[in-house]
């Protein structure tokens, strides 16, 4: 009989696991939708509970300040960024850029988000030193694909060499997250992607 009470109470926890997961991947999709629409200090988390339907002292059991939840939030940014880039790995440099494009032109028509780059700059100075390390982890992995994918383009002859492989990638960086700012001010979700795909134009050469 204990054997089988034992069998109920692990059913239970595993159950209960499930549905703590599940809160706890709601409460960092939330967070992340905040950030990219409000900004770091546009959110508390209270309106996350309020969200979820639960007491903010419950969202305390998963992450014990807004300082961890923000540090999970950026270390999955980077894992996801990653994973992304292995979908590309054998692409030629054309094919990444466009994709490129297209990953943050699609940001533009959910609530005219941000990246999370631009919203954490914003804010850069309000992080703590532990997530400003953080974020500036998830920007140099950026910036590095990126240049490793104009020296790719160059070495493929499908990229204009005007300046460095790294001044090309800051400017491609600098154009992505003000086409995004752009595109929220004037309330137009594809003009972020047009105003990428223009710059993206004259950095390729022109197919033979």
């Amino acid at each position: 009989m204990k054997k089988k009470y034992d069998q109920y109470e692990q059913f239970d926890q595993t159950e209960a696991d499930a549905k703590a997961n599940e809160t706890k991947k709601k409460a960092l999709r939330l967070a992340a939708k905040y950030l990219q629409t409000r900004g770091v200090n546009g959110f508390s988390f209270q309106d996350i509970a309020d969200d979820l339907a639960i007491k903010k002292a419950s969202l305390h059991y998963y992450f014990a300040s807004k300082d961890e939840l923000l540090a999970e939030l950026l270390q999955n940014y980077l894992s996801a960024f990653h994973q992304w880039t292995l979908r590309f790995k054998n692409r030629t440099a054309r094919q990444k850029l466009r994709a490129v494009v297209r990953l943050f032109a699609d940001l533009a028509g959910k609530d005219h988000r941000i990246c999370p780059g631009g919203a954490l700059a914003a804010d850069f100075q309000s992080l703590s030193s532990a997530n400003k390390s953080n974020f500036q982890s998830l920007h140099h992995a950026q910036r590095e694909w990126l240049t490793a994918t104009i020296n790719q383009g160059i070495q493929e002859n499908s990229i204009r060499k005007v300046i460095s492989p790294a001044e090309t990638t800051d400017t491609f960086m600098s154009v992505i997250q003000g086409a995004l700012q752009i595109a929220r001010l004037r309330s137009d979700s594809g003009l972020a992607g047009k105003i990428m795909m223009d710059y993206l134009a004259g950095l390729l050469k022109s197919v033979p």
